[in-house]
């Protein structure tokens, strides 16, 4: 077995509560351990070292870490803001990099006709680079896996000589393998009346997400179920403010404006992530909506997915993998975007039916045992730890190397025009003698 170094750009386990990567990294951290892996992980932000469930946890230091290699086998980053830190520094172990959000889009998601350079310089150049220095990658579906395998074929990742390796496989976001408990209600009768029914909003209000026509659906609900609350939790996301402030100022604004802010419709912090089970067992089921676009076709949502581990039924926009899972599985329902009114007639329809609700908890409850947990998906990622290599092919063939001998390109590819115009011109003259010989045959 391998020892494995999984880099965090964020504490693990801040004060506030764990992001969606943070959990990732533990979640699969955890997987790994459970295979016999020997797993660290290094994190920005690091007080002091300790070791929870057999993990070591290390402040991210790029002097400390310098002869990685004797310490460590194999290393895990995620595609970020972060991976030009790691590969300026750290870059001579094999290395896996996790794909499963796709900055580049996300990026150009928050800043529609805005700043160019976060686009850029947090998005494009961090994608440039994890696809380029990476030696495997894995992300969450065939979506993605299409998306970057276009990416890694134009940056010369995929080349005649590694064309027959695994370069990038599907490893879904999943659900943690323990059973969720909860010890006391820490959202009834604490933030909302204890007699009401509540609509789990999970996490922040990305700019790529529609919080919006929730609120709307929640007017049209209040007027014919009173005991019916939607409660977004953290939707204001601490460890990047700058990116949802605005949003969470829009959407309180708006129940506001319909006359439903801390009456049926509530906000609250983010929970720490041994507290988040309660928002999934003292709700009903979850509902999640956001815009069809780029963002939301490549996407693979965290948060469904903890809902899910949560046992709780969700309620989605169409038009991304997750959704395509709650549609084929039946662990929930989806909608059209931006249509409230149907989304609230959806949620009518589950308040209405705690049968069909328990139902579908059961369906949920089997699909994360036996398809989306961590210990079922972790597959190829403990496959490369016990066989880590350095892909010695990745800096072969790149798109740099091309442009910067672009002239003798551009000959190449005059020579083979001219190839493809004699061989084309060849058998127009084998076309026409046969022609004419036809001619004297008829």
């Amino acid at each position: 077995m391998s020892r494995v170094i999984i880099f965090s750009y964020e504490p693990i386990f801040p004060e506030h509560g764990s992001s969606g990567p943070s959990i990732r990294n533990w979640e699969i951290a955890k997987a790994l351990t459970r295979r016999g892996h020997e797993v660290t992980i290094a994190e920005w932000g690091h007080s002091e070292d300790y070791t929870k469930e057999k993990i070591k946890f290390i402040k991210w230091d790029e002097k400390e870490l310098k002869d990685i290699s004797k310490r460590f086998d194999v290393a895990l980053i995620q595609e970020s803001h972060a991976v030009s830190e790691y590969f300026n520094n750290i870059d001579n172990i094999p290395t896996i990099v996790n794909l499963t959000i796709p900055i580049s889009i996300e990026a150009a998601a928050d800043q529609i006709k805005n700043k160019e350079e976060f686009f850029i310089n947090d998005g494009l150049v961090p994608a440039a680079i994890s696809l380029m220095k990476g030696d495997f990658f894995f992300c969450a579906s065939e979506r993605q896996k299409h998306f970057y395998m276009g990416m890694l074929n134009l940056l010369g990742r995929i080349n005649p000589y590694t064309y027959d390796k695994k370069l990038i496989d599907i490893v879904p976001v999943a659900a943690p393998v323990e059973i969720p408990k909860i010890k006391e209600n820490i959202i009834k009768g604490k933030v909302v009346p204890k007699n009401k029914r509540i609509i789990l909003w999970p996490s922040s209000i990305f700019s790529w997400f529609d919080a919006i026509t929730a609120i709307e659906a929640m007017k049209i609900v209040s007027k014919k179920i009173n005991d019916a609350v939607m409660v977004f939790v953290g939707a204001d996301n601490p460890n990047v403010n700058v990116m949802t402030k605005k949003n969470v100022d829009f959407a309180k604004k708006k129940a506001k404006e319909l006359g439903l802010l801390n009456k049926t419709v509530y906000f609250m912090d983010w929970l720490p992530y041994e507290k988040r089970t309660n928002m999934y067992l003292e709700s009903e089921f979850a509902v999640v909506t956001y815009p069809v676009g780029p963002e939301t076709e490549m996407s693979f949502r965290t948060r469904i997915t903890d809902c899910l581990w949560g046992r709780l039924p969700v309620i989605c926009t169409k038009g991304d993998s997750v959704a395509e899972i709650i549609e084929k599985e039946g662990l929930g329902a989806t909608v059209e975007e931006k249509n409230p009114k149907e989304l609230a007639e959806k949620i009518i329809e589950f308040l209405n039916n705690k049968q069909e609700l328990k139902r579908i908890s059961k369906r949920v409850d089997k699909f994360i045992k036996e398809k989306m947990n961590w210990d079922v998906v972790i597959n190829p990622i403990d496959k490369f730890c016990k066989n880590p290599k350095i892909d010695k092919y990745k800096e072969k063939i790149t798109l740099f190397s091309i442009i910067s001998e672009k002239e003798e390109l551009i000959q190449n590819q005059k020579s083979q025009i001219n190839y493809l115009k004699a061989d084309l011109d060849e058998h127009a003259k084998n076309l026409k003698d046969v022609k004419k010989e036809l001619g004297k045959l008829l």
